[in-house]
C-alpha cells in the first residue's frame, strides 16, 4: 500500500501530468502500454467498470427507482403485446441506466470532480426520463461531491491489487524514459553498473 502511494506521489497522472516521456505514469504502471491514450483508456476502462458495478448494486437497492424501471419495462412490454418481457426489458433497463451514471461518473473524474464510491440518492445524477437526452447532457447532468472521492483516490484504489513486482519494473520503466530523454538514448537500468570506492 505505502509503495503504491508513493508512486502516486512522483509520478504523473493524467491530472498532473509528467513534464516529459510518457506524460500519464501512473496510468503506465495500470495500463502497460506505450501510448498515454492507450494506457489511459484502459484505466477509463477499468473505472467504468468499477462504476457500474456499484451504480448496479445500489439501483436494486433503491425501491423508489426499481419501480420506475418496473412501470416503464411493463409500459414498453405491454404496448408490444408481450408482457412477459417486462423481465428482460428491466434488466436491460437497470443495465443502461447503471451504465449512463457510470458515463458521467467518470467524466466528472476526469473534469478534477469527486464521486462518492456508494451513493444516495442525493448524488444520483441522471433521471430515468433523461436516459435518452444523455449525449446532450454529458456536461450539463454532472455533479461534483465534495465527499466523494478523486481521479486520483480511485488510481489508489485500482493500483491497490497490482502486483509489487509489476509496480517495481514499471517505475524502472519511467525511470528510464527520464534519463533517455535527457540524452542518455542508450540506458538501460538492467545494464547499469554503480561502483562505490571507499579510501
Amino acid at each position: 500500500i505505502l509503495f503504491g502511494q508513493y508512486l502516486l506521489s512522483k509520478l504523473g497522472n493524467y491530472t498532473r501530468p509528467a513534464s516529459s516521456g510518457l506524460r500519464y505514469q501512473v496510468e503506465y504502471i495500470l495500463g502497460g502500454k506505450n501510448s498515454d491514450r492507450e494506457n489511459l483508456k484502459s484505466v477509463a476502462t477499468k473505472l467504468l467498470l468499477i462504476r457500474q458495478g456499484v451504480n448496479m448494486a445500489y439501483l436494486v437497492s433503491d425501491g423508489g427507482k426499481r419501480i420506475q424501471i418496473e412501470a416503464l419495462s411493463l409500459a414498453v412490454a405491454s404496448s408490444f403485446l408481450i408482457p412477459p418481457a417486462a423481465v428482460v426489458i428491466e434488466a436491460a433497463l437497470m443495465f443502461c441506466w447503471a451504465f449512463a451514471e457510470s458515463i458521467l461518473d467518470v467524466r466528472e473524474l476526469f473534469a478534477g470532480g469527486k464521486i462518492p464510491l456508494v451513493k444516495t440518492s442525493a448524488d444520483w445524477q441522471i433521471s430515468l426520463s433523461n436516459l435518452s437526452s444523455l449525449m446532450e447532457g454529458l456536461d450539463s447532468m454532472r455533479k461534483n461531491n465534495e465527499h466523494g472521492l478523486s481521479y486520483e483516490d480511485y488510481l489508489q484504489v485500482l493500483i491497490l491489487p497490482v502486483s509489487k513486482e509489476k509496480k517495481v519494473m514499471r517505475a524502472m520503466d519511467m525511470i528510464e524514459d527520464a534519463i533517455r530523454k535527457k540524452g542518455r538514448a542508450n540506458f538501460y537500468m538492467d545494464s547499469c553498473v554503480v561502483a562505490l570506492e571507499a579510501f
